[in-house]
């Protein structure tokens, strides 16, 4: 790979929005791109023509100074190239707004900024970034007198008054159930919270939508309530399998902390995962890798979606948002060893 890594020199952190510019040193080829969030820009292979080339920075991240600096390299695709180039943070005035009686800051007020009498820019006093899970609609009036910028992560409610950013339910789950079924399961069940969120409410809504479109049978009896906590699932689903349910050739668990318990509980039956019962988790939080067997599951980029709060916020503070908008960010499915294809007689465990 042909990597550019653009860094804050004070801080050591990377930085976003960068635009460099990648031009044969013979003049025969010219190119730009942009840092990520994750402050890298990459090629792999033949993406970036073969020859020697001149890098330098087009336009600086917000905030910075433009780095000068010119590098030049050999690119061949043979071995690894690494270029970093820094920052320096540009000089800031800082704005505070105040409570005159009490000190506590306000977010929301607008400044005007000017130069020689000259209106140069907005700035926006800072917002709040709140972790909305639990969050129910009724709960919204307790922000009715909060001044934006104001952004909610981690809740999946539509049609909120207030930006938000949250994963891709509806995709996250179609792509589990769809991998369920060109293993070749054709009863695919869903391990539901007993105490559910808005995010929770989704994916059940979601996985039932994907049943139909794929074209498989649906039943309310294919949805099993379970307590919210591994040690919750292992006995509330072990009472379920205890009074001998009809079990599905696979489940899609509302989280990994449910798929897991349930797991448990199965694996104490003597039901084993994946030969008997595949099962897929959700959240992708790191003991699901430690399980056995290893949780298959949808891992959810909280990092992004961290970033695209700040962004959101940031961009508003500047006064450059000025409406709400609603980020729905992308998971991935890890496969893992809890999954695999329905045994060939077609039994299921429990009551038909």
């Amino acid at each position: 790979h042909f990597t550019i890594k653009k860094i804050d020199k004070q801080s050591g952190a990377t930085l976003e929005g960068a635009v460099f510019r990648f031009e044969q040193i013979d003049g025969s080829y010219v190119t730009t791109g942009t840092t990520g969030f994750d402050g890298m820009l990459s090629f792999a292979g033949d993406e970036l023509p073969f020859g020697s080339y001149r890098v330098t920075e087009e336009r600086s991240p917000t905030g910075f100074e433009k780095d000068t600096s010119v590098q030049t390299v050999e690119w061949d695709g043979t071995k690894d190239v690494l270029l970093t180039f820094q920052n320096v943070r540009q000089p800031t005035i800082i704005v505070s707004k105040v409570d005159g009686v009490t000190g506590i800051s306000l977010p929301g007020a607008t400044f005007n900024i000017y130069k020689d009498g000259e209106l140069i820019d907005t700035a926006t006093t800072g917002g709040v970034i709140l972790l909305g899970t639990e969050i129910e609609r009724e709960d919204l009036s307790y922000f009715d007198g909060l001044q934006k910028p104001f952004v909610i992560v981690d809740n999946a409610l539509e049609r909120l008054p207030f930006s938000t950013v949250t994963m891709d339910n509806a995709g996250a789950v179609f792509e589990a159930v769809e991998y369920l079924r060109s293993l070749g399961h054709r009863k695919i069940g869903f391990l539901y919270n007993s105490i559910p969120s808005s995010n929770d409410n989704a994916r059940r809504d979601a996985f039932e939508a994907a049943i139909h479109q794929l074209g498989l049978s649906y039943s309310d009896d294919l949805i099993c309530r379970v307590f919210p906590t591994m040690d919750g699932a292992r006995k509330s689903f072990g009472e379920a399998l205890d009074r001998g349910i009809a079990l599905p050739t696979a489940f899609l668990a509302n989280n990994d902390s449910i798929a897991l318990g349930a797991m448990r509980a199965m694996q104490e039956r003597g039901i084993r995962v994946p030969q008997d019962i595949s099962m897929i988790g959700f959240d992708g939080l790191p003991f699901s890798a430690m399980s056995e067997p290893t949780l298959t599951t949808v891992d959810v980029p909280c990092t992004d979606i961290g970033r695209w709060a700040v962004n959101i916020i940031h961009q508003q503070m500047r006064g450059r948002i000025r409406t709400t908008c609603s980020i729905h960010v992308s998971t991935q499915l890890h496969i893992r060893k809890s999954t695999a294809a329905p045994r060939s007689s077609g039994e299921v465990w429990g009551k038909e």
